[in-house]
């Protein structure tokens, strides 16, 4: 009877592509996944994938429903496709460098943790570049209704990815910056007319053309830098 060939100890011996990953210690996967020179590397993948792919779309989907992408003009799962590839796309890149980060090799518990992590942060970039872009077109209300039905903790986490981008963009311009912020915010996110940021307290002394500028000012800042967000 012919022998199956599972055994991959030794470089150089290749795995049975019909082998099951719970006979491929979490180490030895991860070394075929991240060295295109190996013989194991497309077999390493395909282990890779039936074990840990349904598990990186739970991540994806979990943050997909926070962020309230069934609210977009947009198909929830070719939203959670596409940050799927992106993660997949991440983890094979650089010959798997960020797969070698990873430390604790033969702990499976640990690199659970790792992989939701990684999965969850390449989730929520994707989701502030579209949200960020939404922003700032020509589309306040809609935003604003996405806004309204996203939980508290999504909504913070964006409001603060917006302001940090604003803050990015100032460049070495940096007098009247947090002013300028705030107010920015406070008529795009808040849906503040004018007229009620003038009556506020912090905004009385201020002419209507600097905040006529201001506004402005920011406002074509976005629309031109939308490539700086990441």
């Amino acid at each position: 009877m012919e022998k199956s060939s599972h055994s991959a100890g030794k470089r150089g011996e290749t795995v049975d592509t019909a082998v099951n990953s719970k006979h491929v210690p979490l180490a030895q996967l991860l070394d075929w996944c991240s060295d295109r020179s190996s013989p194991n590397f497309e077999a390493g993948w395909r282990l890779f994938l039936k074990s840990y792919k349904r598990y990186i779309y739970k991540i994806v989907s979990k943050r997909c429903s926070r962020w309230e992408v069934t609210r977009l003009d947009l198909q929830f799962s070719d939203v959670v496709n596409d940050i799927v590839t992106e993660v997949l796309l991440l983890l094979c890149d650089h010959d798997g460098g960020i797969l070698n980060s990873f430390r604790a090799r033969d702990n499976e518990r640990m690199f659970l943790a790792w992989l939701a992590t990684v999965t969850d942060r390449m989730a929520v970039r994707h989701l502030r570049r579209y949200f960020s872009k939404l922003f700032t077109a020509n589309a306040a209300d809609d935003f604003r209704n996405i806004l309204g039905a996203m939980q508290p903790f999504s909504r913070w986490e964006l409001y603060e990815t917006v302001v940090q981008y604003l803050r990015g963009l100032a460049g070495p311009r940096k007098r009247n910056l947090e002013r300028d912020i705030h107010l920015f915010m406070l008529y795009n996110w808040a849906d503040f007319s004018e007229d009620m940021i003038r009556v506020t307290p912090n905004f009385r002394s201020m002419g209507d053309r600097v905040l006529d500028n201001v506004i402005n000012r920011l406002r074509i800042l976005t629309r031109n830098n939308l490539a700086g967000l990441r």
